[in-house]
């Protein structure tokens, strides 16, 4: 009954130490309990009416239908939700509004002696946010219920997916004014994982990406009717597997959904059919992307892709292109997104071209890029249908293989290459360059990376750190070491090297010190066609 008292615990995550608090029960809801701290001051009985009602009118019902119902304790046979009022400069969590503890949904006898559980359905709320924002509030009951909802079955989710399912129960408490902010910051940056580790980039950015996917997928498996959400929670598989049976049972491949997102994101265009498009809420919504004229075919773009991630361009095409095209693209391999490169472009990198003709709707059609043993790469080749292409876009998703841990997932680039123009030479020979840049540039960055690791670690860490650099500049040294292609290799290094800032060729410069002498020993042998070449490097190398 009103006026109640209970006890809280509440931790101090920082510190360490746990702390009581005594509380009354100030409002009582059809779901709901509501408690403020015995010395937080009087709240308007007209806010706690306000957040009594909405959460029962509107947050319980809506994201009980969507994601399911709380499994877990129920103090005294009372399934209601208990909310608690207090400061939360108590325990260091004072730049929130709200959070839940797993530890309140663990029996007693399975925690450490450290550690304490109120063993009851309990969201802390931040006092001095009612004060400030009432509406930020409202928005944020949903968020942090569905983190109940989704701790009470699985509190070993991967964060990622709990946010992510989270924000889109604030969109549908009516908190979308709230996601359209953190949406803004996602625009102009384009590259942003969908996978992310427990240590966040950018709170607004990894938040707006992770709620994306799940309100793209609200979209295309009929929102909270068809018990889709209801399915992903229940999901004992963490990552993007939860989302894996749940797809399979209405009869959709998480890989075909996966690639259609980053259309969407990109080009969010109903012109292009199901999935490629979100509904009325973000129709306005899109990720910036790249857009480039070509004066002359064939024409070659390099970009960078994040492993987990999406990025989209489009090249417009000179008006008298001819009828014969080809788009080639070409991503290099990496151990990190699967140990076996030859399932790779079945799996994890999906290329989808949307081409827009001159007189007809534009149109996607979406291809895996497959393993090219030869090159170490993995490529895809469209073959443009005749129809006068005015501009072609490519969308590449790099989705992160099942299995892999999102800790072990860091938020790494890599470069990947498009390619367009006549099926002839010319383009045989630009894509061999292109690919050759790729390959050079993804060296290039990774020996950067590797070059952090010889500051600060152990011993141990410095000297792998060493052994790995060693190992790129032998397979570059080897690249151009080729008597056929040992020549247009070179200018491919060079121009790579060029296109660093200056900070990071200083950081190259063993590399490009290996590879002059390599250049210096031919000229040395009379190859003479490498002087132009050797002059080229001293001009580049730092400090010279």
């Amino acid at each position: 009954m009103l006026g109640q008292r209970e006890t809280f615990y509440v931790r101090d995550e920082v510190r360490a130490q746990n702390f009581t608090v005594p509380s009354t029960l100030i409002a009582i809801g059809k779901h709901s309990l509501w408690f403020r701290a015995d010395v937080e001051p009087k709240m308007p009985a007209s806010t706690i009416h306000h957040l009594v009602d909405f959460f029962d009118e509107m947050a319980y019902p809506k994201i009980t239908e969507t994601f399911g119902e709380f499994r877990g304790p129920n103090p005294e046979g009372d399934a209601r939700i208990s909310f608690l009022f207090f400061d939360f400069r108590l325990t260091n969590h004072d730049h929130a509004v709200a959070y839940v503890h797993p530890l309140d949904l663990i029996p007693p006898d399975c925690l450490r002696p450290d550690q304490r559980s109120n063993q009851r359905k309990l969201v802390y709320l931040n006092s001095s946010f009612m004060r400030r924002d009432l509406a930020y509030v409202r928005s944020t009951l949903g968020h942090e219920f569905v983190h109940l909802v989704l701790h009470s079955y699985d509190f070993l989710e991967e964060s990622w997916v709990s946010e992510g399912l989270a924000e889109l129960g604030t969109a549908l408490c009516g908190g979308g004014d709230y996601l359209k902010q953190k949406l803004a910051d996602l625009k102009d940056v384009p590259d942003q994982p969908l996978v992310w580790s427990r240590s966040l980039r950018d709170t607004n950015r990894d938040y707006a990406i992770a709620y994306l996917w799940n309100h793209y997928l609200y979209c295309w498996t009929g929102g909270g009717k068809r018990n889709f959400f209801r399915q992903v929670v229940a999901d004992r598989q963490t990552g993007l597997g939860t989302y894996l049976g749940p797809l399979q049972a209405l009869g959709l491949k998480l890989s075909d959904m996966y690639a259609s997102f980053w259309v969407a994101n990109f080009f969010n265009n109903r012109d292009l059919g199901r999935g490629c498009y979100y509904d009325d809420f973000l129709a306005q919504f899109r990720l910036s992307r790249r857009d480039t004229s070509a004066d002359s075919l064939p024409v070659t773009v390099l970009e960078q892709l994040s492993m987990g991630g999406g990025k989209g361009l489009v090249v417009r095409l000179p008006s008298d292109a001819p009828s014969d095209l080809v788009c080639s693209v070409v991503h290099p391999f990496n151990i990190l997104q699967t140990p076996d490169p030859a399932t790779l472009g079945s799996q994890d990198v999906t290329a989808a071209f949307i081409l827009q003709s001159k007189t007809s709707a534009p149109r996607v059609i979406f291809q895996q890029l497959a393993y090219d043993k030869a090159q170490d790469v993995y490529r895809a080749d469209l073959a443009i249908p005749s129809g006068g292409a005015r501009s072609i876009g490519v969308v590449l998703a790099s989705r992160k293989s099942l299995g892999i841990p999102a800790d072990s997932y860091e938020y790494t680039q890599e470069p990947f290459g498009i390619c367009i123009g006549s099926n002839d030479q010319a383009l045989a020979k630009a894509r061999s360059r292109m690919t050759i840049a790729v390959l050079f540039e993804e060296k290039l960055q990774w020996y950067i990376s590797y070059s952090e690791g010889l500051t600060g670690g152990s011993a141990a860490q410095k000297d792998s750190s060493l052994r790995a650099l060693e190992g790129l500049t032998q397979e570059v040294v080897q690249m151009i070491s080729s008597p056929t292609t040992c020549q247009m290799t070179l200018e491919c290094f060079l121009e790579r090297v060029r296109q660093q800032p200056p900070a990071r060729r200083k950081v190259l410069r063993p590399m490009i010190k290996k590879v002059r002498d390599f250049v210096a020993a031919g000229v040395a042998q009379g190859n003479e066609s490498l002087r132009p070449v050797l002059t080229a490097f001293d001009q580049v190398l730092p400090g010279s």
